[in-house]
């Protein structure tokens, strides 16, 4: 290949067919499986050319002032609020999808929108007794990460230099779904909305704007004039894979075309190859893979438990989550 672009990629693919450009149907589902194979490339491992760094900064809670709610109403009136002011950081002090509640009650809300700096709308109608100049809390812990979010660097651990643990979704779900509590953040977990794009949770909710970097791996597997994007489509676009490694791409198409079409020796001799420069790629990013350890003999050593008084008093010997 000349160059290495989308051209190039599927004029290559094409040739190995003996099947000219000019038939739409087939140059159509050449480059979906092309645009396939950078896909499947991309989730055979964390590959540092594809590893980006970000940053996101939390929000401090918002108590300032009073705020007046009415039974059956999803309107909230505050009284010296500035709910829609930019704080220091030039973002309002209260957004959309922020958590609302009176302290008087147990009942969390969720903000739809804020219209004014003394007018929020809740996601859902207020169910207590009304109440006029009550004391109120604001927080917010849930935060949009980067929108080329795919996952992160090390499975199950975003951020590497801020002591927060991880939690799976579901355990998060059981234990802080309804939480309210505000403070130092110890635990986090990471979700998905509607629009699927990652979010990250956090509990408790930030008392305070922190900064928190982290690594990802982006969704964006191309480039077009050296911008990123999800997938190739124009001619000039080129993939993030290394120059040498991109015909990779052409032996992962001509495996699905022959798969489809019940070649079978074709589609297991094509992705063979496919493996292959997937591994060699594989090995010069991951040198330190293939150099000999050093591993101590610990046979002669056994691990051993203090008793317990009871059987479900685990003592000091286990850490205290």
């Amino acid at each position: 290949m000349a160059t290495g672009d989308f051209a190039d990629i599927y004029l290559d693919t094409m040739n190995r067919f003996g099947i000219a450009t000019t038939n739409t149907t087939v140059l159509t589902k050449v480059k979906r499986l092309i645009n396939q194979g950078l896909r499947d490339w991309s989730i055979q491992r964390p590959w540092p050319i594809l590893m980006r760094r970000a940053e996101l900064r939390t929000f401090p809670d918002y108590s300032t002032g009073t705020v007046t709610v009415t039974q059956g109403s999803a309107t909230l009136t505050g009284a010296s609020t500035l709910w829609n002011t930019n704080n220091a950081w030039t973002e309002k002090n209260v957004q959309a999808t922020f958590k609302f509640q009176r302290t008087a009650d147990s009942e969390i809300y969720e903000v739809s929108s804020v219209g004014s700096d003394t007018a929020i709308t809740l996601l859902s109608k207020y169910t207590k007794a009304t109440a006029a100049a009550a004391a109120y809390n604001i927080w917010q812990d849930e935060y949009a990460l980067a929108s080329d979010f795919d996952r992160p660097v090390v499975s199950r651990q975003l951020f590497n230099d801020i002591a927060l643990r991880p939690l799976g979704f579901r355990e998060w779900r059981a234990r802080f779904s309804n939480a309210n509590d505000v403070g130092k953040p110890l635990y986090y977990t990471l979700g998905r909305n509607r629009s699927g794009l990652v979010r990250l949770f956090l509990w408790p909710a930030p008392d305070r704007a922190m900064i928190l970097p982290y690594e990802y791996i982006t969704s964006n597997l191309a480039q077009a004039s050296g911008v990123d994007q999800a997938e190739l489509s124009g001619d000039t676009d080129t993939p993030n894979i290394p120059m040498k490694y991109r015909h990779m791409l052409v032996h992962y198409a001509v495996a699905q075309y022959y798969r489809d079409y019940k070649d079978d020796a074709r589609y297991v001799q094509s992705m063979e190859q496919y493996n292959d420069l997937v591994r060699r790629m594989a090995n010069d990013f991951e040198l330190a893979d293939g150099m000999p350890r050093l591993a101590p003999d610990c046979s002669k050593y056994t691990w051993k438990r203090k008793p317990s008084p009871t059987e479900w008093d685990l003592g000091s010997w286990f850490e205290i989550l």
